[in-house]
């Protein structure tokens, strides 16, 4: 509150400084063309001097308090966003496009730094500058006054208002345009090479120039009303200059008025024509930011749609979990239990559900039934996960597990590369300019896992798209490295589940068999004949 009183206080006396600039310049030339004294020009020569220095002094310190003021409430909105989108989780933001999305929490965020810097305080500022103006010019000719007054009203006041209304439904329009053109060129990065395949890449970029064109024209629009808003406050302002006119020179004949002040009923309606468009402004930026603010309170008012993790003294425990995409449960009534130290199989024939009830587990989709993990604190603190293919991001390899782990020290980061096969790199390597094999970033999966310490882990296909050797190391390093966690996987390569101590085979959305991995192969003729196909494909490899 304290910086943005000092902004506003010192953008008035920016417009005050401007204002008083070129009133006491054409009173000191009107003045000094009488040939006075020149001691009695002195005050005015200092203040015009005072004037100039101080509206580039006083227009530093409003733009140093302002910005910090809306910079941090940028900051402060960005992460309530972030929170609500977290608190949602993936299928609470299913409505929003991904580059939708970007725009919301960047560009539309950063459209709010306007509310300060754009609409509160030159708008402050300008009513107490002006109305101060205005009393100047009414003790000076009340005549005159009064129209600058009128102009004010007129220009800084109703044409704004009509702006306004005009412009609302615009600005709406173009950011829902503007997030329109970053979805789809968010969506022609991330599968151009799709698109390039299917022969559709013209098309695509078809439709991106014919989203940008429709922003553009909307855009351009506000622009010119923008443009007409500007003139029509300088049209006023001439219009108060010419009243003064009409007034002063006949007060100076009939010696009402001193000569000398002609020139300040003159120039001070146009002096002030910046605090009267710095109102007309402010009302066109005020449209953009409640559009802005529209669309970030739609992202805040999504709310959770996940279910709250239940607690268990220990381990994950699934209790009749269904998972229903549009109109259909594609996977009904899962019941297990998995404890600390033991690991459990989730395998099925493609479409079975797998994804679905680990996406459950994560709280990346809605749910009915009850999980439960244990350990304390939010989803993510007592369960992590490992993804087929772990995003690698284009900095160090301690850059990349401190994105897991937060402010780990090197010797915990370069133990958990030990444990997971890596210690051969170091932690200084750009993975951006040395990429990880398909291998090695599945382990610096596992690396990230080791570092969060949740106490319960899964793991998506972690040896999928693997040679056998390679794959078997995995298995082997996600035995060893989470011996004491409870750890689900989801898996392809049902020889490796000889060792597990559970196994459940999911068919059509339902667990058909559930036991150890050899009365899997007694009880499920799906289990089985995978097995021995795996089986002979090896001895024939």
């Amino acid at each position: 509150m304290k910086r943005t009183l000092v902004a506003v206080l010192a953008s008035a006396a920016t417009f005050a400084s401007a204002i008083g600039l070129v009133a006491t310049g054409g009173w000191l030339i009107s003045e000094a063309a009488l040939r006075p004294p020149l001691l009695t020009l002195q005050v005015a020569i200092v203040s015009v001097r005072a004037f100039g220095i101080a509206r580039g002094s006083f227009r530093w310190i409003e733009r140093v308090a302002s910005h910090d003021v809306a910079l941090r409430q940028t900051v402060e909105r960005r992460a309530q966003l972030w929170l609500a989108l977290a608190k949602a989780g993936p299928r609470g933001a299913w409505g929003l496009r991904r580059g939708d999305a970007i725009t919301r929490v960047m560009q539309d965020a950063e459209v709010l730094q306007d509310r300060v810097t754009r609409v509160l305080v030159p708008a402050v500022a300008a009513v107490i500058t002006a109305l101060g103006a205005a009393a100047v010019q009414w003790h000076l000719a009340p005549a005159a006054g009064a129209s600058f007054l009128a102009a004010l009203v007129v220009a800084g006041g109703l044409v704004p208002l009509a702006t306004h209304r005009i412009e609302r439904g615009a600005a709406a329009r173009a950011l829902r345009e503007r997030a329109t053109l970053n979805a789809g060129l968010a969506e022609f990065v991330a599968h151009r090479d799709e698109l390039r395949a299917l022969g559709i890449v013209d098309e695509s970029l078809a439709g991106i120039a014919e989203a940008d064109g429709r922003r553009l024209t909307i855009e351009l629009r506000a622009a010119a009303l923008s443009g007409a808003t500007q003139l029509l406050a300088l049209l006023a302002s001439g219009l108060a200059v010419v009243a003064g006119l009409l007034v002063g020179v006949p007060a100076v004949l009939d010696g009402t008025l001193q000569g000398p002040h002609l020139a300040v009923v003159a120039l001070l309606p146009w002096a002030a024509s910046e605090v009267i468009t710095a109102l007309a402004l402010a009302a066109t930026a005020l449209v953009r930011v409640r559009s802005a603010e529209a669309r970030l309170d739609a992202v805040e008012a999504i709310g959770p749609v996940i279910p709250p993790l239940g607690d268990v003294d220990q381990g994950l425990r699934l209790d009749g979990v269904t998972v229903r995409w549009t109109d259909t449960d594609v996977v009904r009534d899962i019941t297990c239990t998995v404890l600390p130290g033991q690991r459990v199989a989730i395998v099925g024939p493609s479409g079975a559900g797998k994804s679905s009830i680990v996406s459950a587990i994560l709280g990346l989709v809605e749910y009915r039934g009850t999980i439960a993990a244990g350990g304390s604190g939010e989803r993510a603190r007592r369960i992590t996960a490992v993804p087929q293919t772990p995003h690698v991001f284009h900095t160090t390899m301690r850059e990349n597990l401190r994105m897991a782990a937060g402010a780990v020290d090197d010797p915990r980061l370069l133990e958990a590369l030990e444990r997971v096969g890596l210690g051969s790199i170091p932690l200084d390597r750009d993975l951006g300019a040395a990429p990880l094999s398909g291998g090695e970033a599945l382990r610096l999966g596992l690396a990230r896992a080791l570092l969060v310490a949740a106490p319960v882990v899964v793991l998506d296909e972690p040896a999928e798209h693997l040679d056998d050797e390679t794959a078997t190391r995995i298995m082997a390093t996600i035995r060893d490295a989470f011996a004491d966690r409870a750890v689900v996987v989801t898996t392809h390569r049902l020889t490796d589940l000889g060792d597990f101590d559970r196994v459940h085979v999911l068919e059509d959305g339902t667990i058909m068999c559930a036991g150890t991995y050899e009365q899997c192969r007694e009880n499920s003729g799906w289990f089985r004949a995978s097995v021995e196909w795996r089986l002979d494909k090896a001895q024939v490899d």
